[in-house]
């Protein structure tokens, strides 16, 4: 979310990488300007217009398209457990608001990212 701290430990757990993995994303991030680095404050998501967060959301669904396709050489009947889970909370939370709940979009990214990084 926009101008949220992003905290290297609690992203590299989630992710399931280290945190030197974490630090080198962030800094590649950072030199697109999707985040801003604060010496001794750490890192925060750029804030953005609606017009280029609408662009952003765009290229993600393209990208998470793309992956799915790559998902199915891999997947199990626990992930789509888990993605369906995911996309229900999703579902039952647009119809509340009209607008996908940030941390779903964030579980469902998660969720591919461990089923593409998964050996075969």
């Amino acid at each position: 979310m926009s101008g949220e701290r992003l905290i290297e430990l609690n992203l590299a757990k989630t992710m399931g990488v280290s945190q030197i993995t974490v630090r080198d994303a962030l800094r590649i991030l950072e030199q697109e300007g999707w985040v801003t680095k604060n010496p001794r404050r750490g890192v925060y998501v750029r804030s953005f217009t609606s017009d280029a967060a609408e662009e952003v959301y765009a290229l993600i669904r393209t990208f998470e398209g793309l992956a799915m396709e790559w998902v199915f050489d891999k997947y199990t009947r626990q992930m789509g457990t888990d993605l369906h889970a995911i996309l229900d909370a999703a579902r039952k939370h647009a119809q509340k608001t009209s607008a996908a709940k940030p941390s779903t979009s964030c579980s469902t990214s998660t969720t591919i990212w461990r089923v593409l990084s998964t050996s075969r």
